[in-house]
């Protein structure tokens, strides 16, 4: 193949008088350094395509050919290639195996990209005998997904908080500090992180559909503005139902119940005209509560025993001043209350199931009002419900 870059230079040479070659030899050199560059350059892309297809093969490739058990909520197994994994409808447990041992694990459910987690090695006979029982059919949905909750890292988290220039001002405390709401929204992932998620990610905005939903395993909202309403209420039923895990904390709920203003679902108000309770049957069947309400404060008792395998909140009661409150019914309740107000018996924190998920409310996890030891008990016992609707441990109470 002839080169043009040739051809141009024995054209300057031969056929361009020599006082008129300077400016052409110029451009001549310039052409030759950019030839250069353009060979280094594609020099470099042939490079990294290579390497991440080799990666891909290393990685990707035999995984596909690896056996797995997928158990399903719903009580089916199917065995078969990793590569040939069915669609499901409801959540379900996915151990991969080889040489007859389990070696990674992951939550699949629908709409959801599936992550495949290296176990984290005990040693070889129990990951034989996991595999054994997931087998024979003997590994049910609940103490598999613990299972593997325990010995992979905890998948993806997304928190929706308050962006910059929200007109509400957070009460969360971090070093006897208090932060804004996107802060104390960021320090939050870097605890989930500490904790083992693997992916933690801070928006301020809400989530458009579904879908964006379903790339979590755990949504935390802490926002009272730009990222709760309605819809979004909505969308967590779904989301719930089908096996997603959902922390809310302050006035979340009654947000998700209604737009700023007077309506039908207030029930009371105190004598400046603000909303002292709210009906909460919007989203009461997969939260858990029925109304929210303002409180003035008061004793507040743990009401479980080591609630989330937390020595430090065995028999505690805090002292606390006003802040929220979620009241469940009295009767056929689904949710475990973890802490109440004692004055008035509403819940500061409860825990519920609905669907496939798991649902957790706790009133704050920390506030500038509080004292340093108050907020290291609030903080333990958020984050323990953080892990617990990710699906950490079966029950509450260790």
């Amino acid at each position: 193949m002839e080169n043009p870059l040739e051809n141009l230079e024995k054209y300057i040479r031969e056929e361009i008088p020599i006082d008129e070659r300077k400016f052409d030899e110029r451009l001549l050199s310039r052409l030759a350094e950019q030839n250069e560059r353009a060979k280094k350059v594609m020099l470099v892309s042939i490079i990294t395509v290579s390497l991440v297809l080799t990666l891909f093969i290393i990685t990707v490739w035999p995984r596909s050919s690896e056996e797995a058990v997928m158990i399903s909520a719903g009580g089916g197994i199917w065995k078969g290639l990793l590569r040939d994994l069915p669609e499901t409808n409801t959540p379900a447990v996915v151990l991969v195996s080889e040489k007859g041992r389990v070696t990674g694990a992951g939550i699949y459910r629908h709409q959801m990209p599936l992550r495949i987690h290296p176990i984290k090695r005990s040693d070889e006979r129990k990951e034989a005998e996991l595999w054994s029982m997931a087998i024979d059919g003997k590994l049910k949905f609940e103490a598999a997904r613990e299972e593997i909750i325990q010995r992979t890292s905890l998948g993806a988290a997304l928190i929706l908080a308050d962006g910059p220039g929200s007109p509400f001002i957070s009460d969360f405390v971090t070093d006897e500090r208090r932060v804004t709401w996107a802060e104390g929204a960021n320090e939050l992932a870097e605890e989930l992180r500490k904790l083992g998620f693997e992916y933690v990610e801070v928006r301020f905005k809400a989530p458009e559909g579904i879908a964006e939903l379903n790339k979590f395993d755990l949504v935390i909202i802490t926002a009272y503005n730009r990222t709760t309403n309605p819809a979004l209420g909505d969308m967590l039923r779904e989301y719930v139902r089908d096996g997603g895990g959902v922390v809310l904390t302050e006035g979340v709920p009654s947000i998700m119940c209604t737009q700023y203003g007077p309506n039908e679902d207030v029930v009371t108000r105190d004598k400046q005209g603000i909303s002292n309770e709210r009906n909460l049957s919007r989203i009461a069947d997969w939260f858990g509560g029925i109304y929210y309400e303002n409180t003035e404060g008061g004793p507040v008792r743990i009401t479980v025993n080591k609630p989330f395998d937390e020595p430090i909140l065995l028999n505690i009661t805090l002292g606390l001043k006003g802040s929220a409150a979620v009241r469940l019914p009295e009767k056929n309740s689904s949710a475990l209350p973890i802490a109440i107000w004692e004055k008035n018996r509403s819940c500061f924190a409860f825990a519920n199931r609905f669907g496939y998920g798991r649902v957790y409310y706790q009133a704050t996890a920390s506030d500038f009002h509080y004292t340093r030891s108050q907020n290291e008990v609030l903080r333990k016992l958020f984050l323990g419900g953080c892990l617990w609707a990710a699906g950490n441990w079966e029950d509450v109470s260790q």
